[in-house]
């Protein structure tokens, strides 16, 4: 059974949306005699015309940025990531204009706080903005009219609070040590952090913790049912040890087809469903 043209499939839908969001998750991959890291890039959109939730995955055995080149070359739109350089290549003005991810922000924040108690105002400020995307939920107006006047009247007054506190702050701080390298990661990307503000599409973080799971079941299931001799065909081009079923590791080297390794449709609300190609 060849299962690449559904990956491949998948990764084009999600590439035709006008905001995506994007992440890579290191991963063990299987070697000769040994394992090595991979990466397992994730690339996540919303269909404007079904509302279902696309979620992509690609394995490169490198982090470096030819994966979001290959997914999202050529297209525009938004992409909401971190700010690894590896997206600079498809955030260009003629390309995807960068949104950043306030998870990232917080958990920097957060990672600091045991040696900075300061931090926590930064995270009290932090889950503001949450607060009232969770109101926003709670009352139905995810995406609405409505739900922009609240970011534009609360979510950019706590934004300008949260700047000023930053400022004042970051001559505190050693720029290299946990709070101070906080500082300047929010600062230093305040414009794609503050983007969300004025389109109600686009959302406060990449949904890295949704998305982890996401992963972490994805490989479940590849390891709970194990690659049939076709489907092992399809994506190895030799054999692999009999120790790679028993740990879900993936080969490492062969057909560029191996890239897509995992594609997943989540339509909302219903169950998940994995392919491994």
């Amino acid at each position: 059974m060849e299962l690449a043209p559904v990956s491949e499939h998948l990764l084009r839908r999600v590439a035709e949306q006008d905001v995506v969001q994007g992440d890579e998750t290191p991963m063990k991959v299987q070697a000769p005699e040994k394992t090595r890291m991979g990466f397992l890039w994730t690339f996540l959109a919303q269909e404007a015309a079904t509302q279902d939730e696309l979620i992509a995955y690609c394995f490169s055995p490198t982090r470096a940025g030819t994966t979001p080149v290959e997914v999202l070359g050529g297209t525009q739109g938004a992409l909401v990531v971190d700010g690894y350089t590896g997206y600079n290549r498809v955030t260009t003005p003629e390309a995807r204009t960068r949104v950043g991810c306030w998870a990232h922000v917080r958990r920097r924040f957060f990672e600091a706080l045991p040696a900075n108690p300061a931090a926590e105002e930064a995270l009290r400020l932090i889950l503001a903005l949450y607060r009232v995307e969770a109101a926003a939920k709670a009352a139905d107006l995810t995406g609405t009219p409505a739900h922009q006047a609240l970011r534009q009247q609360q979510s950019a007054a706590t934004l300008e609070t949260l700047r000023t506190w930053l400022k004042e702050n970051q001559p505190l701080h050693p720029p290299r040590g946990p709070q101070g390298g906080a500082i300047s990661y929010a600062l230093g990307q305040w414009e794609a952090f503050t983007r969300f503000v004025e389109d109600v599409r686009l959302p406060l973080d990449s949904r890295v913790g949704d998305r982890r799971g996401g992963v972490q079941a994805a490989l479940g299931c590849v390891r709970r049912f194990r690659l049939r001799a076709r489907v092992e065909r399809a994506i190895t081009p030799s054999p692999a040890p009999a120790s790679s079923n028993r740990t879900g590791g993936f080969p490492a080297s062969g057909s560029p087809r191996r890239r897509h390794l995992i594609g997943v449709m989540i339509p909302f609300g219903r169950a998940p469903a994995f392919a491994a190609v």
